[in-house]
């Protein structure tokens, strides 16, 4: 192993590195064209979780969500797939007149299938809490 003696710092990053490899690492890791090529993957990584962290509605409830959790809202509130979830820009124009409006379009896309007020316990909507006969892991009585 090598010996912190060997050991340099680089002046630009501060990085710790083998003293032979310090030209290679300035060259390779610091040259113009690799600080510009770093610089646009930051700026599309920052505007990618710009986008991910604005405020969607949702056309099924209305509520606002983040973009980045509007499939897994609707996977888990709504019981749609994926592929059933739309995701429209977000103009600040309602798409729909009404709620009436929005609720018609909506049986229809997801089909006969969908109903509204389903007690089946395997139906994706509906979540259970608690442990085994509602005692959980305190199994005083």
């Amino acid at each position: 192993m090598d010996s912190p003696s060997e050991l340099v710092e680089c002046p630009k990053c501060k990085v710790l590195i083998r003293s032979h490899r310090l030209k290679k690492h300035l060259k390779k890791v610091h040259s113009p064209q690799a600080e510009v090529l770093r610089l646009t993957a930051e700026r599309e990584k920052m505007a990618k979780k710009e986008i991910d962290n604005s405020l969607v509605i949702c056309h099924v409830c209305n509520c606002q969500i983040k973009s980045k959790n509007l499939i897994d809202h609707c996977a888990k509130t709504h019981g749609l797939y994926p592929s059933q979830v739309t995701q429209a820009t977000n103009t600040g124009k309602n798409r729909f007149n009404s709620s009436r409006e929005r609720e018609a379009f909506w049986r229809e896309k997801l089909g006969p299938d969908a109903k509204e007020d389903q007690q089946d316990i395997f139906e994706k909507k509906l979540v259970l809490n608690g442990g085994t006969y509602g005692l959980g892991k305190n199994r005083k009585h």
